[in-house]
């Protein structure tokens, strides 16, 4: 059962979201119902493979990529990740 929801949002967002719709001739509703999925994966598996260290790592390596990770300094996850070995 679908509920009403509101949000606010900039601008932008308004446009893009209008031009989606009169383009793929689809409701607004519908393009948030198919890009909320797409983005929540997106974030979720970047997440889930990082995971793949737990319990693998000293607690210097765990502390940077944990510090990367809420920066968003890919770079800094992968050199802290480069010194796991994982089977």
């Amino acid at each position: 059962m679908k509920r009403a929801v509101n949000f606010r949002l900039d601008n932008q967002t308004i446009t893009t979201l209008s031009l989606l719709e009169e383009r793929l001739n689809i409701s607004k509703t519908a393009i948030v119902e198919k890009a909320v999925p797409d983005y929540a994966k997106k974030k979720l598996m970047k997440q889930a493979q990082y995971m793949n260290y737990a319990g693998c790592l000293s607690e210097e390596d765990s502390g940077m990529i944990l510090k990367a990770i809420r920066l968003g300094h890919d770079s800094d996850i992968n050199s802290a990740a480069d010194k796991v070995y994982l089977p």
